[in-house]
């Protein structure tokens, strides 16, 4: 019997801890910016529930969710714990074909498209900007070379002192 008890309660913990099933979209455009954004959403279709990666909200439980073809559209809400009962922003979300999507978030209308994909990009930041160069090494170059301009007004007021000192 106490064997019975610790299985069932293993199956029921089991059980609680699989029914979220979010499936994971990762930025690989966002439309009109020089330098999108990368971050990943995560949307679990069978609860209807809403999650942006570094986002400091909790859930967004998915309501009026309308399927029209294979386009989807949704209002995501506030987590309940937070206890504000309003809509934070609607979403439309179409496949693109194979393993693209886009996805339209409308925040007091403010429009942001996304094209996403379930394939994790390369490293860190590794969708190619124009050019082939990866975002990743845009950046880096940048901040090499602004370090660099640092470095030398740096050396140049350490120069300039001891001129003065001597």
């Amino acid at each position: 019997m106490k064997k019975f008890a610790m299985l069932a309660a293993l199956f029921l913990v089991s059980a609680f801890c699989a029914s979220a099933q979010y499936k994971v979209y990762y930025t690989v455009e966002e439309v009109g910016m020089e330098y999108p954004r990368y971050y990943s959403f995560q949307i679990d279709w069978n609860n209807k529930l809403f999650f942006v990666e570094g986002d400091k909200h909790n859930d967004g439980p998915i309501k009026n969710y309308k399927e029209n073809g294979n386009s989807r559209s949704f209002d995501v809400y506030y987590d309940p714990s937070s206890g504000i009962n309003e809509k934070l922003f609607s979403v439309n979300f179409t496949p693109d074909g194979g393993d693209m999507y886009t996805m339209i978030l409308n925040m007091d209308g403010q429009k942001s498209t996304f094209k996403l994909s379930t394939t994790e990009p390369a490293g860190e930041v590794g969708i190619p900007a124009e050019g082939g160069e990866s975002i990743k090494d845009v950046i880096n170059n940048k901040t090499k070379a602004l370090k660099q301009a640092i470095g030398k007004g740096v050396t140049k007021g350490i120069e300039s002192l001891k001129k003065k000192s001597k």
